[in-house]
């Protein structure tokens, strides 16, 4: 029974491992599109906070980038690459 519910919330097979970190790597850097939806949701948010509409408010938050810079985060403490958090924090530190 143990070993049926393993393999079914299994969530390694079929994933492509070492792809997914260096997507997440490269997504770092506040950089091309990052920057570009950076600044646009930025100006977004100041449209919402000055019209006092929190569902603009709400949709700057979606079109931030700050997923990838917090994704890095995880990644770098998971498998301990001090190298990555050092990047990942002053991203995400800049992005906010």
């Amino acid at each position: 029974m143990k070993i049926a519910l393993l393999r079914s919330f299994a969530l390694r097979k079929g994933t492509d491992v070492d792809g997914t970190i260096e997507y997440i790597r490269a997504g770092v850097r506040l950089r091309g599109t990052n920057l570009w939806l950076l600044l646009a949701s930025s100006a977004l948010a100041s449209i919402g906070l000055d019209t006092n509409s929190t569902a603009v408010i709400i949709g700057a938050m979606l079109v931030s980038p700050l997923m990838s810079p917090i994704l890095a985060v995880g990644l770098s403490v998971g498998v301990w690459d001090w190298k990555l958090l050092g990047a990942a924090l002053r991203s995400l530190a800049v992005a906010v």
